[in-house]
């Protein structure tokens, strides 16, 4: 998650009705609706400095690709993905997030399979650290580079 102060206050803010009963609804985003080939950000609720964790794009592609393996994940992932921030460049985020609990039961190994040799027991330690009570992390967010 960004903070306040790391929001481009020169781009538009983009507000778009949702409708309720007869007529089209814009589908909510999927994985395929992801850039593949670029980077996964992941922030606990709480942002600290220093606490979020980047994925490359070799770990990106890895981790969705085990993500979709698995049904009961893709539905974790997907079910709240929708498009609500973007980078500087302009470049927009496909954001969801999953309880923390969810995360550390279904998702943090994932992460450690996708994370390079080098990084596995770097990101073990500092995502596990994340669930311990002193942290109070609730909630962990997922962005994903859109296509």
């Amino acid at each position: 998650m960004n903070k306040q102060s790391n929001i481009n206050t020169k781009a538009c803010v983009f507000f778009a009705p949702t409708r309720i009963g007869k007529g089209s609804v814009r589908a909510m985003p999927t994985l395929k609706d992801v850039d593949r080939q670029g980077t996964a950000f992941i922030t606990p609720q709480y942002f600290d400095d220093g606490e979020d964790i980047e994925l490359n794009n070799i770990e990106c592609l890895t981790l969705i690709e085990l993500i979709e393996t698995n049904p009961t994940i893709l539905s974790l992932i997907e079910d709240n993905l929708q498009c609500v921030t973007q980078l500087f460049d302009g470049t927009k985020l496909l954001t969801t997030w999953v309880g923390i609990i969810d995360f550390q039961t279904h998702l943090l190994d994932l992460i450690i399979k996708a994370a390079s040799i080098e990084r596995k027991s770097f990101l073990t330690n500092k995502m596990k650290a994340w669930g311990q009570s002193a942290n109070n992390y609730k909630e962990v967010y997922f962005d994903f580079i859109r296509k």
